[in-house]
C-alpha cells in the first residue's frame, strides 16, 4: 500500500499554552482564518457535552448555513434520491410508513425555509465566523465536512449512557423520519462548537477538506 502523502496542515495545541489569553487568541486566529478564507477547521479528540469524543473537520458556512443545508435536503427528498432501508434498528419499515415519513419531513423542511420553526441566528459575531462568551470562543454556523472516530475513542464512547449520547426514536415512523434527517445535508449543521482549550487536543486550519484516507495520520502529535 502506498504511503499517504503528507498534509500541509499546521496543528496547534492550545491546552499546552500556559497563558489562557494566548491560548484563546490562538484558537480565535484559526477560526478567523477559516471564516474569512472559506477554509476548514480540523479538531482532534473533541469532547462534547455528552462526554463523547470524536474528530471533526468543520466548514464555517455563515448565517445562511442552516437554510442552505435544509434546501439541499428538501431537494433530495423531493427528487426521491435516497435508497431507503427495509428496516431500522431491527424494526421493519413498511412502504406506507416511509411515504408518510417523507411527506412529513418535506413539510417540516418547507416550514423551516418559510421561517415557521423560528430558528434564527441572534449571536453577535466577531468577523462573521465566531463569537466569544465568558472567555470561550465559539465557531458558529458550521457544516460537519468530515467526522471520524478512532478505535480508542469508539471504546470510550461505548462506555457512555447511550440514551444521553443519542436519542433513539421508538415508533417506526419516528425512526424513519430520524433516518431521513440523518441522511440528508441538514444533519451536518451545527449552530456552534465551543472551542475551550481543554475540550480538544489539537486544532488546525486547512484550505481544503481533509479526506479520511489522510485523516488517520493527524491524531499523533
Amino acid at each position: 500500500m502506498p504511503k499517504t502523502a503528507a498534509i500541509n496542515v499546521e496543528f496547534k495545541c492550545p491546552a499546552e499554552v500556559k497563558d489562557a489569553d494566548v491560548a484563546c487568541n490562538l484558537i480565535r486566529n484559526i477560526v478567523e482564518l477559516a471564516g474569512t478564507n472559506h477554509g476548514f477547521i480540523c479538531i482532534t479528540n473533541y469532547l462534547s457535552d455528552t462526554g463523547k469524543r470524536a474528530n471533526y473537520v468543520l466548514q464555517p458556512f455563515g448565517e445562511m448555513a442552516y437554510p442552505r443545508l435544509v434546501r439541499e435536503s428538501l431537494e433530495i427528498l423531493e427528487r426521491q434520491e435516497l435508497e431507503l432501508p427495509n428496516e431500522i434498528d431491527g424494526l421493519a419499515i413498511e412502504k406506507l410508513v416511509w411515504n408518510e415519513a417523507i411527506l412529513e419531513q418535506i413539510t417540516s423542511f418547507r416550514k423551516t425555509l418559510d421561517g415557521g420553526h423560528g430558528r434564527k441566528d441572534d449571536k453577535e459575531k466577531i468577523r462573521k465566523g465566531f463569537y466569544e462568551l465568558d472567555g470561550s470562543v465559539y465557531v458558529a454556523n458550521v457544516r460537519i465536512a468530515k467526522y471520524h472516530v478512532t478505535d480508542e475513542q469508539d471504546k470510550h464512547n461505548a462506555t457512555l449512557d447511550q440514551q444521553k449520547v443519542k436519542h433513539t426514536p421508538k415508533s417506526a415512523k419516528a425512526k424513519a423520519k430520524n433516518w431521513l434527517r440523518n441522511n440528508t445535508p441538514a444533519s451536518n449543521f451545527r449552530g456552534q462548537f465551543r472551542l475551550n482549550a481543554d475540550k480538544f487536543d489539537r486544532i488546525a486550519f486547512s484550505r481544503s477538506v481533509i479526506e479520511f484516507a489522510k485523516f488517520g495520520e493527524l491524531f499523533t502529535p
